[in-house]
């Protein structure tokens, strides 16, 4: 009688328990299975539209600028450029420098210009010094290499930030500049793709 529908419950309460532990497994096994397939995590910075949207939406502080701009972390090469760093990171640079309409970060800042920098700033960076480092092959290939840049591009800003005040006339520069970044980076690699399959198509019909 009620011992025996007791029972009965018992054993249902523990096959549905049981239940849900599997499906939970199956559930982990697929994320885990999903995961060990190689992302393509330089992929967003084919879509260009996409990150021009993005800046569109920033309220024109460093901070929203910043946020941004590291949201993804370091920076990726999409798979099928990835042998192209140096080609990117030239583009990016020289680009950079035509939107840094006052040359604020063109080359480095001396205490002429900004009396004390070096006492507040510790690791000074500028686009001409990482141009050199491109050319040198200081960074090195691949997405490492692009790694490396990201992080020198932000240096550059956070430098500017930690210096000048970040609501004044040169921390609005230094947002709106910043702001341009991932589409200039993103440009260059959808440059650097087409070049890349232009070329490919000319040593075809040079074959026939």
């Amino acid at each position: 009688g009620e011992d025996d529908k007791k029972a009965d419950l018992e054993r249902n309460e523990a096959q549905r328990q049981q239940k849900e532990v599997t499906v939970m497994d199956e559930e982990e096994e697929g994320e885990v299975a999903e995961s060990q397939e190689p992302e393509d995590t330089g992929k967003v910075y084919m879509d260009t539209s996409a990150l021009i949207k993005e800046r569109d939406e920033l309220d024109g502080t460093f901070r929203s600028a910043r946020e941004n701009f590291t949201k993804r972390g370091p920076w990726t090469l999409p798979k099928a450029i990835e042998k192209k760093f140096s080609e990117i990171a030239k583009h990016t640079i020289a680009k950079m420098n035509k939107h840094d309409g006052y040359q604020l970060f063109f080359e480095e800042v001396t205490e002429d210009e900004a009396p004390g920098y070096s006492e507040v700033v510790k690791e000074p960076m500028d686009f001409g010094t990482m141009k050199s480092k491109v050319e040198s092959g200081e960074y090195g290939d691949g997405s490492e290499a692009a790694a490396g840049l990201y992080k020198d591009f932000l240096l550059v800003f956070e430098n500017c930030a930690l210096y000048n005040d970040e609501d004044g006339e040169v921390g609005g520069e230094a947002a709106r500049v910043l702001g341009l970044l991932p589409e200039t980076f993103s440009a260059a690699c959808v440059m650097v793709a087409s070049g890349k399959k232009r070329k490919k198509q000319k040593t075809k019909k040079r074959q026939r």
